[in-house]
């Protein structure tokens, strides 16, 4: 279930989860850093948009989803070559890295750390992630299809471990911030899923 509607000839989809884990998360923000998280995801995913566009692929979909922003382009990356897939897959970090420079260079610390975490988050060479995607283009340059995505798959279950760890870790420090461990968990079951299928 998801709140439809269009804007600016772009169809746009909202998971009713992705409301409620938001709802939940800044009921449990004890920082007041939430406003800020949502606004570097919102500009990480601008990053791809601008990047799209200016590409020529042209934005058919986005669909905010529990884990991440899911963007579908008139022109299909699949069909995109390599060195234009990975410049659409890395804009988002860039600009948050962008951002961090910049906040860094204000004295805006707080700002700065979450555009940095936005960035780290989504490099990680992890499933549907950018990083997992960006390595599994660079892989493909050498490797065929079903070889890359089982090293990608084998990173991805590495990257969520340590994920795991991390949040594990962030739990015990903080009391209340969970968000790692379901990320870490999320990760490794849409790895085993798409090993099963």
């Amino acid at each position: 279930m998801a709140l439809r509607f269009s804007f600016l000839g772009v169809r746009v989809k909202i998971s009713f989860l992705l409301i409620v884990l938001l709802a939940l998360f800044a009921f449990c923000d004890k920082s007041g850093l939430m406003l800020l998280a949502i606004s570097s995801a919102l500009i990480h995913e601008l990053g791809h948009i601008v990047a799209a566009e200016l590409l020529g692929l042209g934005v058919k979909e986005l669909y905010f989803a529990p884990i991440g922003i899911r963007m579908i382009l008139k022109t299909p990356l699949s069909i995109v070559n390599t060195s234009r897939k990975i410049t659409v897959l890395s804009a988002g970090c860039a600009i948050n890295l962008v951002l961090f420079a910049v906040f860094m260079l204000f004295s805006q610390k707080n700002a700065a750390l979450i555009h940095f975490i936005t960035a780290f988050f989504n490099l990680l060479p992890a499933g549907t992630l950018d990083g997992g995607r960006i390595l599994y283009e660079i892989l493909s340059i050498k490797h065929e299809a079903g070889k890359a995505q089982k090293i990608v798959d084998l990173v991805s279950l590495f990257s969520a471990a340590g994920l795991f760890l991390l949040g594990s870790f962030v739990l015990i420090y903080s009391g209340y911030n969970f968000s790692l461990l379901i990320t870490s968990i999320y990760l490794a079951i849409t790895v085993i899923m798409r090993q099963k299928s």
